[in-house]
């Protein structure tokens, strides 16, 4: 099964996403969005006040490739947020003045994980 949540910038969509998987069960909390630099204290504490609330069988997976991520997983993923995965695929792709070079590097991770997401055996929301 597959559910995409949607909603605006910090309106509960993570929240929301979180209460449809079972807090009993393992599951892959996947975190697509850029690595934070050192020192930046208020992404340190908004990532420790996620981490706090999940449950202790929950993982934490860091990773732009969702492709890859999906293809492995074995229990169901969590995937927050696509708006943070992409701004990473076009900042590793250091694409921000070329929206060509950006339209192409997210339109090959999209088909990737589309098609992950049609082959996947653990459930994705």
């Amino acid at each position: 099964m597959i559910t995409l949540v949607t909603g605006g910038v910090r309106s509960g969509k993570s929240r929301y996403a979180e209460s449809l998987v079972p807090a009993s069960r393992p599951v892959a909390y996947v975190a697509p969005g850029l690595v934070p630099v050192d020192g930046d204290a208020e992404w340190a504490r908004r990532v420790a006040a996620h981490r706090e609330h999940r449950p202790a069988c929950w993982t934490t997976v860091e990773s732009a490739d969702l492709a890859a991520v999906v293809a492995g997983a074995s229990t169901p993923l969590l995937i927050d947020c696509l708006g943070t995965w992409v701004t990473r695929l076009v900042d590793d792709a250091q694409a921000w003045d070329d929206p060509v070079a950006a339209a192409e590097a997210v339109g090959l991770a999209r088909e990737s994980l589309v098609g992950a997401l049609a082959r996947a055996r653990a459930d994705a929301r």
